[in-house]
């Protein structure tokens, strides 16, 4: 299911000519959990591990993110002009939110 929303994801940004991040290699994932486990003090759900050997995500937009209290529940995925592309770390579970308000 989240494959398919990612490929629409990435059908919309290409009518933009805009790219999405390719998957992240083995390697870049270890070091990935390991900067997360020390910079972010999160264990990595497999699920969201699963999803950046699709897409990656990037540890230095969580880092910026985290500025804000609300948004500590989230590991973001990635972002649109319209919308974040989140893992509710809580309720175990993907989700989109508004941009800039941060609402379901």
């Amino acid at each position: 299911m989240w494959k398919n929303k990612i490929e629409k994801i990435k059908a919309e940004k290409e009518t933009y000519s805009e790219e999405t991040n390719g998957g992240a290699t083995d390697d870049q994932i270890n070091i990935f959990k390991e900067n997360v486990r020390v910079g972010l003090q999160i264990e990595l759900p497999n699920e969201y591990l699963n999803t950046i050997k699709y897409i990656n995500g990037l540890i230095e937009l969580n880092q910026i993110w985290y500025e804000n209290e609300e948004q500590k529940k989230y590991l973001f995925l990635g972002e649109s002009n319209i919308s974040w592309y989140v893992f509710d770390l809580q309720q175990k579970k993907y989700k989109e939110l508004d941009n800039p308000s941060g609402q379901e």
